[in-house]
């Protein structure tokens, strides 16, 4: 049992750090490179449909449909087996609170409660304590599967791999050295992003996306998800089968009532900061709509829910998102463990490794499945990756680094893991051959996915999504 009594003193941060550099001896960093599928790994295919069990039936051939795109999307939504395939790895033994899905499309914006447009890691669906190490690696494969995606070299790859790490050694080195409260108050806003991006080459990507995600506020999303209904009542808009109606539609196709998401509401309500429920006991609900979201997520029991206040325009639109168990629980062997409740453990770790958070994130439970809600689209986007060339590619993977490290050193040990990574050479030379190998795996187990969902073995709904 960790002490956490004030009066409990920390060793010094050299001492730290110099515990973590003596790491080396008995897991060298160039171990980190080696990468085959261990013994007993699971068919893709019986993956699959094992991750497709608990999950709403007529939407298993969309989660189907969604992962088969590409190896891209493929990787996005097989967390879970990654998390698998990390059992056994090599380790530094350090642990921090994992993101868990440290996917280079997890990074992006979003507003604080102080307004400012922020940039952070931004999926915390998975997250749990862990080997820091894991997602490092979560991110080298997808940058490489993503330089892959855009018709880039491997030495593209690897060189965004060594970028990210070499981002997230300086980061973590810097925290290291920062005071506690300091560095836990410092926040990276869209504007140190431009000022850092402003001569390099994803400078119009930078200022595009963030043009895009200021306009995504609740006001703005009045038009894309609501109408009138035959009354003249505000309603969410029905466009099935990707966004339904809970009201006007069976529970056992979107899987609640909508009696069952206002008594989850009013049950979420009691987990916020008591200034913030007074805020939204000042709305009233209107109506709900299930929405398939994500790549892995689809399937899952996910809502919409629109409140009013003061006028129909006064409108703010909730997600409850179902959180089911973390892919890292009972997969590491160090200092994790179930969670008794996994949309709070969601939002635990989620305010534990962000410098700012959504002010309204909270969790509940409805027929026994625990959720977590937040606000929907407040100022949501991200710099999109499908378009980033051979330059851009490497100067991406540097911001994800340095986001990812900030976040590792919220909830670890700084100076414990910059002793043990150093610079980031040698690490990033390993981690970007693992990088390469887990790619080349990925490509392996989408095209047997592809092949099954296509010779009619899978459910398999076709994304016909923009």
């Amino acid at each position: 049992m960790v002490d956490d009594s004030l009066r409990t003193p920390h060793p010094p941060a050299a001492e730290r750090r110099a515990a973590g550099k003596a790491v080396r001896k008995r897991v060298p960093r160039s171990s980190h490179g080696d990468w085959t599928p261990p013994a007993g790994r699971p068919d893709p295919v019986e993956w699959m449909r094992a991750t497709s069990e608990g999950r709403l039936p007529d939407y298993i051939g969309v989660r189907v449909g969604r992962m088969t795109v590409s190896p891209f999307t493929f990787l996005r939504g097989a967390a879970d087996l990654m998390a698998q395939d990390l059992v056994g790895s090599p380790h530094s033994g350090i642990y921090t609170t994992l993101i868990g899905d440290a996917h280079l499309a997890n990074f992006g914006f979003y507003a604080s409660p102080e307004r400012h447009l922020m940039l952070d890691v931004n999926d915390f669906d998975q997250a749990a304590p862990g080997p820091w190490e894991w997602d490092l690696k979560r991110l080298a494969a997808s940058l490489v599967v993503a330089a892959r995606h855009n018709g880039l070299p491997d030495d593209v790859g690897r060189a965004a791999v060594r970028a990210s790490i070499s981002a997230y050694a300086t980061a973590i080195d810097a925290a290291a050295n920062e005071g506690t409260l300091p560095f836990n108050l410092d926040v990276f806003t869209v504007d140190r992003l431009r000022k850092i991006a402003r001569k390099t080459a994803i400078a119009d990507e930078v200022a595009l996306a963030e043009t895009k995600a200021r306009r995504k506020t609740h006001a703005s999303s009045m038009p894309k998800f609501t109408g009138r209904g035959a009354q003249g009542d505000l309603r969410m808009i029905d466009s099935p089968p990707l966004m339904v109606d809970v009201f006007d539609s069976e529970p056992a196709v979107v899987g609640a009532t909508e009696d069952q998401i206002v008594d989850a509401l009013d049950a979420y309500v009691e987990t916020l900061p008591y200034n913030w429920q007074r805020v939204l006991r000042s709305y009233t609900f209107r109506d709900s709509a299930y929405r398939v979201t994500g790549v892995g997520s689809a399937g899952l029991r996910t809502y919409v829910a629109l409140l009013t206040g003061k006028d129909d325009d006064d409108a703010v639109f909730l997600q409850l998102k179902e959180a089911g168990p973390s892919v890292l629980d009972g997969r590491a062997d160090g200092p994790i463990s179930r969670h008794a409740h996994n949309g709070r453990r969601v939002v635990a770790y989620q305010q534990r490794s962000q410098a700012a958070s959504d002010p309204l994130l909270g969790w509940t439970q409805m027929e026994g499945r625990d959720y977590y809600v937040r606000q929907l689209r407040d100022m949501k986007g991200d710099i999109p990756t499908e378009s980033l060339d051979g330059v851009e590619m490497p100067l991406y993977a540097r911001l994800c680094g340095a986001l990812l490290a900030r976040a590792h050193a919220r909830a670890g040990d700084a100076a414990a893991i910059s002793g043990y990574l150093g610079g980031g050479g040698a690490l990033g030379d390993s981690i970007a051959e693992f990088g390469v190998r887990y790619a080349d795996q990925t490509e392996h187990d989408w095209r047997a996915v592809l092949d099954a969902a296509l010779a009619g073995e899978l459910p398999y709904v076709p994304d016909e999504r923009e």
